[in-house]
């Protein structure tokens, strides 16, 4: 099986203390198996400790604070876990978040969640095409040319985003967003909000074509495409185009709302590319 990865990947680390939405709050925090038993046989001092924070069921869990803190995240950001015993002793969750490994056939498609705002850094942190290449080194290519050596071209994926400035497309997008399930009232606010500003939202979208970052767009509009390719099959081209579009157009509006790309892209990614639910919501809505 051969892994391709987005360019920027190896270029991710943790921004730990630095981050301002820390992936170890607000998330319920799965162990596995393996890692639970090391925390149960763990001699030290510390070993008592985490066993202490740790809920042991059918499938163990850290215990939230009351603000839905990892009982390991201290006030400065940085994980008490990794301060005491490495990196070594993280949960796999922990170690590989915000990691994901999609499957096509027989490729592997790997990439960083754009719930994390290193990961949506270092997607918009440049203004050229986004670029592909496998683990081994014997592919190397654009968008277009992944979807070539994966076989699926020919699918209409290959068409680049194009914005629609419509009324029409603006109510539609809001009032499909409206029946996600939102993960806090951060949300609901947000839609509501984007509601309220319509006509200023609009206004600017008149000026799209001028504004220079249209092939940022076109680089979030790849990456959720190509989070998706695993549903190529199940769904075809065309839904899958118009799933990416669509979430491309509402981070547009989000931007273009509040004047923050990345935090458009991170908050969009936390609340659907994150939740199933949501993703297969839009996909039969869209």
């Amino acid at each position: 099986m051969v892994t391709v990865l987005p360019e920027f990947y190896g270029e991710f680390f943790c921004k730990a203390g630095e981050c301002n939405h820390s992936c170890c709050k607000g998330w319920e925090i799965d162990i596995d198996e393996c890692t639970a038993a090391k925390y149960l046989e763990e001699k030290s001092p510390f070993g008592e400790t985490l066993r202490e924070n740790i809920i042991f069921g059918e499938t163990a869990s850290f215990k939230l604070t009351p603000d839905e803190r990892c009982p390991f995240l201290q006030n400065d950001g940085l994980c008490r876990i990794i301060l005491e015993k490495g990196e070594y002793f993280l949960c796999e969750i922990c170690s590989m978040h915000p990691r994901f490994f999609t499957y096509y056939r027989e490729l592997e498609l790997a990439g960083i969640g754009l719930c994390c705002e290193k990961s949506c850094e270092l997607l918009l942190s440049d203004d050229e095409k986004l670029i592909f290449c496998s683990e081994s080194g014997e592919f190397e290519g654009d968008f277009d040319r992944l979807l070539k050596y994966a076989g699926i071209d020919g699918h209409g994926l290959e068409q680049p985003f194009e914005p629609d400035c419509s009324e029409e497309y603006f109510s539609f997008v809001l009032s499909v967003m409206k029946e996600t399930e939102p993960i806090n009232e951060e949300w609901t606010e947000k839609l509501c909000l984007m509601e309220t500003e319509k006509e200023m939202i609009l206004e600017k979208m008149r000026d799209i074509s001028q504004k220079d970052f249209a092939v940022k767009l076109q680089r979030i509009f790849q990456m959720i495409l190509y989070r998706q390719l695993e549903k190529i099959d199940e769904y075809g081209g065309e839904l899958l185009y118009a799933f990416a579009k669509f979430n491309t157009q509402f981070i547009l509006y989000e931007y273009l709302r509040t004047d923050d790309l990345s935090e458009s892209v991170r908050s969009w990614s936390e609340q659907i590319e994150y939740d199933t639910d949501n993703v297969n919501l839009l996909l039969k809505r869209i």
